[in-house]
């Protein structure tokens, strides 16, 4: 049993890692909650002093900016989420595909609905390099075709989603 417990003790963050993630999700529990000035607060703080004592790893951070952009979009502030997104993804590109992936998708999002279409095509091409079987990513890349006027791509996306995920009733209602 000792051993077992060893063994796995490696797979555990650092102390740091552990913090920034409890209180990462504590601050998405405030986002949830509409308490967004004191989830921002936290979240800046906590990313800067992340960043000033260069503790916890990239895709913590990554994680943590992720959500602080997500108090920006609640704001209102989408330009300050993309830029917030924009840089967070540069800087770290060295993160876990999955989290890059995630913060990407949800930069793309923010580009679609700031109607910065190249951008946003960017990022969920980006994602679907990366994870080609992202459904967010896919889905987004379709609602972003329909916008643009392009049915018939918007429907290839609908359809490849579909091919993945026959429940996706958002991909079927809007292919149909």
């Amino acid at each position: 049993m000792a051993e077992g417990i060893e063994a796995n003790a490696g797979a555990l963050p650092a102390d740091g890692e552990l913090i920034l993630h409890v209180r990462t999700g504590r601050c998405s529990d405030l986002i949830e909650l509409g308490r967004l000035t004191e989830a921002r607060r936290e979240l800046e703080q906590l990313i800067d002093d992340s960043v000033r004592r260069q503790g916890p790893t990239a895709h913590r951070v990554l994680v943590a900016k992720g959500t602080l952009a997500k108090v920006l979009m609640r704001e209102g502030d989408r330009e300050g989420a993309a830029r917030l997104l924009g840089e967070a993804i540069g800087a770290w590109a060295e993160a876990p595909t999955d989290v890059l992936a995630r913060l990407r998708t949800q930069h793309g999002v923010n580009l679609r609905a700031l109607e910065r279409w190249e951008e946003a095509e960017t990022e969920f091409a980006a994602v679907l390099e990366a994870e080609p079987d992202s459904l967010l990513a896919r889905f987004n890349l379709g609602v972003l075709r329909a916008q643009a006027g392009d049915d018939a791509g918007a429907l290839e996306h609908y359809e490849r989603v579909l091919a993945l995920d026959a429940t996706h009733w958002m991909a079927r209602l809007n292919g149909a």
